[in-house]
């Protein structure tokens, strides 16, 4: 059963479906081993971001906005995940890549341009 279903085979109310997403967090969840999670990983569990997710892939039809293919997509940040906390569920500053366009791009991983540099933490001075 898909999740967001309930046993009866209707989806539930979005209120109903952030509270049970905020009632398993933190120490209310059963896998919770003192707060060891990274803040990334963490933050990539939430409603909004999953909903983030959810909407910027359904807006561009799971296809990858570059190339036009549909397998192995994913969703990518326009502005930098790292250089803009601000804008990380920006659905507009989301676009879907296929992961072989997304490994091209300028900000893929830790490839930060020099022109980004003054916002980088760990480069600045």
């Amino acid at each position: 059963m898909p999740r967001g279903v309930r046993k009866d085979g209707l989806k539930m109310p979005l209120e109903q479906r952030m509270n049970i997403s905020k009632g398993r967090v933190g120490e209310n969840n059963n896998w919770w081993k003192g707060g060891i999670t990274h803040w990334r990983r963490a933050f990539k569990n939430t409603f909004e971001y999953k909903e983030f997710r959810r909407n910027v892939l359904e807006r561009d039809n799971k296809t990858c906005v570059l190339c036009g293919s549909n397998e192995k997509v994913c969703v990518d940040h326009i502005k930098s995940f790292s250089l803009y906390p601000e804008l990380r569920t920006v659905v507009e500053n989301g676009r879907t890549l296929c992961y072989q366009c997304h490994y091209k791009t300028k900000t893929f991983g830790r490839n930060v341009p020099p022109e980004f540099c003054s916002k980088c933490p760990h480069c600045v001075t």
